[in-house]
């Protein structure tokens, strides 16, 4: 929030960055609020949520096809990085990233993932279409 209400004084309120920075000292939440809405008719609520709670990156998978030599198509994990415009102080988050605080897995858990992971690829090969 105080990066949108900096950049409002800066950019539409004709303020220098050392004057925004000066008027927002000391305001909490309600002010800045009050200010984006009274004098630019900005409701923070309908900002993008990437303004809102920034950007987060975290590692993920993603199925991929791969041919083998003879032209066979196999679908395999690939890591990616995901890149969310989420709210990471609330529950919610961290119940759909677990494995973020989980740390490393141990090797059991490795071992049933790989096995969860080849079951899904083969019935992906399953359902896929001959070509």
């Amino acid at each position: 929030m105080y990066n949108t209400c900096f950049w409002a004084l800066v950019d539409k309120g004709g303020m220098s960055p050392q004057d925004a920075e000066k008027r927002l000292s000391g305001t909490l939440s309600a002010d800045k609020n009050e200010l984006l809405f009274a004098d630019f008719g900005i409701n923070y609520n309908d900002e993008p949520e990437i303004f809102r709670k920034g950007s987060v990156l975290i590692r993920g998978k993603e199925l991929v096809d791969v041919p083998d030599s003879q032209g066979v198509v196999t679908k395999r994990t690939h890591g990616v990085v995901l890149t969310l415009h989420c709210d990471i102080i609330r529950d919610k988050f961290w119940n759909e990233h677990p494995e973020i605080l989980r740390g490393k897995p141990t090797r059991a858990e490795r071992r049933q993932e790989s096995r969860a992971q080849r079951a899904r690829e083969l019935a992906a090969q399953d359902a896929a279409p001959p070509s």
